[in-house]
This record gives structure tokens, C-alpha cells and sequence, in this order.
């Protein structure tokens, strides 16, 4: 729910007609006003990207758990080592 009012935080600062006025407004015309400033706004986002900066990661310290399943560790010759497959006895 967090994540839903920090979008809508987002839109409202951006476009004046989702702070107040569309209170007034049928629900209809309500959700195209709404689907109409998010696809702005992400055409703007996506306007504004610089594609040709490097990017640049940082580890994220605080949760270990999700990098390593991205990270494929080095094998000693500086190949990533293959993982070896999972047998099941029995």
C-alpha cells in the first residue's frame, strides 16, 4: 500500500487536475484521467533516461540473500563455476 500512495504522491505533484478537481469527476472519466497521466508520465521517465550512462551497482549489504542469487561466483581459472547438478539419492 506503501508503494501505491508513493506513485500517487508522484502524480499529483506532476499534474494539478489529480489534487483536487478530479474529486468532482465521474469514476469513468476519473480512470482515464489517471491511465492518461501515468502513461505520461512514464513516456517522461523513460524520455529522460540516460541510456549511455554506465551503470553502476552497489551491493546491497542489508540483503545478501537476493545478490547471490544474481552473482554467479569465479571459479579459480576466472570462469564463473557451473553449478553441479542436484542428484536426488535414492
Amino acid at each position: 500500500m506503501k508503494d501505491v500512495e508513493r506513485c500517487f504522491d508522484i502524480l499529483q505533484a506532476r499534474w494539478a487536475i489529480i489534487r483536487g478537481v478530479a474529486r468532482m469527476l465521474d469514476e469513468e472519466v476519473l480512470r482515464s484521467i489517471m491511465m492518461t497521466c501515468i502513461i505520461l508520465h512514464n513516456m517522461i521517465v523513460e524520455d529522460e533516461y540516460d541510456y549511455d550512462a554506465p551503470e553502476v551497482f552497489e551491493p546491497d549489504l542489508m540483503n545478501t540473500a537476493l545478490t547471490r542469487i544474481y552473482e554467479r561466483p569465479m571459479g579459480p581459472n576466472g570462469l564463473p563455476m557451473e553449478p553441479e547438478p542436484l542428484v536426488r539419492e535414492g
